[in-house]
């Protein structure tokens, strides 16, 4: 959540075939280096205050629900993983602290991360895949547009769906197996058995 790669581009300014640019951030930080053709120039920072400088950079509505959605599915990761844990070691009575309980909070998880994908897929494709510039950059002639992309950050909310459906999985598998009935051999109490056991 606190990393700096959901987005990664290159810009490129279109009056000079010398210039480069390197451009990155996450949900609250990020971090700029343009070069005109006369050294790198590096800027660091904070999304949370390009809402009052940069008003067109984002969809800032769909930026505070990604980190909402962001929270929530992580709340819910270690309420999972709270009760994987107690359940390892005792075995719960309750259904919603049981096996049905693990399922229900490593699906609500699920849910958030699947959410924080599709806002911030749509926030990448409605914004900052056309341009992660400031307007004074646009101004001189810079364009990002086509050269962005979603960073490792993003790919890693990815990650974490599949390895919750993966664990899902594993649960199911675990509880369902089936398992070898115990036979029970009847003891005879006769005399004859008495006799059985002297040869």
């Amino acid at each position: 959540m606190a990393t700096d790669f959901w987005v990664t581009s290159t810009a490129k300014r279109n009056i000079t075939q010398q210039s480069s640019g390197n451009i990155n951030f996450g949900l609250f930080n990020g971090k700029k280096v343009l070069n005109s053709g006369l050294g790198d120039r590096t800027y660091i920072f904070k999304v949370t205050t390009l809402k009052q400088t940069e008003p067109e950079f984002m969809l800032f509505g769909l930026w505070v629900a990604t980190i909402a959605m962001m929270a929530a599915a992580i709340l819910f990761v270690l309420v999972a993983a709270m009760f994987a844990i107690l359940n390892t070691a005792t075995n719960p009575v309750e259904t919603i602290t049981g096996v049905v309980g693990l399922y229900v909070w490593n699906g609500i998880a699920m849910f958030f991360e699947l959410l924080v994908l599709i806002l911030w897929g749509i926030q990448f494709h409605k914004k900052l895949s056309h341009s992660v510039l400031w307007r004074e950059e646009l101004v001189q002639q810079w364009s990002s547009d086509g050269l962005a992309s979603l960073g490792y950050s993003y790919w890693l909310v990815f990650v974490a769906f599949i390895l919750h459906v993966v664990n899902m999985a594993i649960l199911w598998f675990g509880t369902h197996q089936k398992r070898p009935k115990k036979v029970q051999i009847p003891v005879e109490r006769g005399n004859t058995n008495a006799v059985n056991m002297i040869y």
